[in-house]
């Protein structure tokens, strides 16, 4: 009978920068680095760590060295993770997924340092702004408050694609049908101050052009001009465009150009209206909106009750009909 050799086991080594020699505790990670600690500072530093090294010095014999805990990571997150509990350098990132490995491990370890100081290098960095939803996902999953509002802006500011993603990452689960809601009441607010803003600025100052006159001709009862159809045409390419992207500019030339050719066949003026006449209303109103605010926390959150209230009274209704009925 023949016996199959087996493949000796993989010989640990040692972390170079983690092996202090006043060290009392072993670290040894999945692909077998071992990182000699302290249990004081890992105590310290991780509730979870700290239950881990109790329960093995209740079972471990005396005799034993050194206490030896294996974790499943892999050493290069482990070293990244001990390089935020000790005074080392901290590591640097090209990517958003070290940051997502090390934000689930501090999470597991229950690390808050990590979790406050990978927060705090993600509202400087440059890393979030090109994938907006999934940093946002993943302020949702961990629970980074101040990123999550930072990043509500961010998505808000861009083409309404948070439905249409095709990301599949699995923070993207932390985005609730209350965030999406909340994001699209935040979005269809802002749109409907904005509007309100252009549509206000035509009582600035009124042209008597020719199809202003037709029109009082037609309607004895008006008491003062209509503004011109250009205008008309101007708020709803305006509404149209900032439905689209909000940021537009609504002070574009171009803009103005494609309201006066829609309209011009009713009236001769309509792009002198625009250049001319109404030209200072539509700075002022670019303006205005540009002050607009993002988010409407305080908005979302009486209509939130308001509609709660609704739905507990109708609840209550329903039930009593229900009692009265048997």
């Amino acid at each position: 009978m023949s016996v199959e050799a087996q493949d000796p086991l993989p010989i640990a080594r040692t972390s170079p920068h983690f092996q202090f020699a006043d060290a009392n505790l072993i670290i040894r990670t999945a692909d077998k680095v071992e990182f000699h600690v302290h249990k004081s500072i890992m105590s310290f530093a991780s509730r979870v760590f700290r239950d881990m090294i109790s329960l093995g010095d209740l079972s471990s014999a005396p005799s034993l060295p050194m206490r030896v805990v294996d974790v499943v990571e892999e050493s290069e997150s482990m070293e990244a993770l001990l390089r935020y509990i000790y005074p080392f350098r901290r590591p640097t990132f090209m990517d958003l997924e070290p940051i997502i490995l090390l934000l689930e491990m501090a999470d597991k370890y229950d690390i808050a340092i990590i979790t406050s100081s990978l927060e705090d290098f993600l509202l400087l960095s440059p890393l979030a702004q090109p994938d907006p939803i999934r940093t946002y996902a993943l302020a949702k999953k961990f629970g980074l408050r101040y990123l999550e509002q930072v990043m509500e802006p961010v998505i808000l500011k861009r083409p309404w694609e948070i439905l249409s993603t095709n990301q599949c990452s699995s923070e993207m689960a932390a985005i609730t049908i209350h965030d999406l809601q909340r994001l699209e009441f935040y979005r269809s607010t802002r749109h409907k101050k904005a509007v309100s803003i252009i549509r206000n600025e035509d009582a600035l100052y009124e042209p008597d052009c020719e199809c202003q006159q037709r029109a009082v001709r037609e309607n004895y009862t008006v008491l003062s001009y209509p503004p011109c159809v250009a205008w008309t045409s101007f708020v709803d390419l305006c509404s149209q465009r900032l439905l689209k992207d909000p940021t537009f500019d609504i002070t574009s030339a171009s803009l103005r150009d494609e309201a006066a050719a829609i309209r011009r066949s009713e009236c001769r003026e309509a792009g002198v209206n625009l250049t001319g006449h109404y030209a200072a209303g539509i700075e002022e109103a670019g303006r205005l909106i540009k002050l607009l605010p993002w988010t409407f926390a305080a908005q979302y959150q009486a209509v939130s009750d308001s509609a709660s209230l609704k739905n507990k009274l109708w609840r209550s209704r329903a039930r009593f009909e229900y009692d009265i009925s048997n």
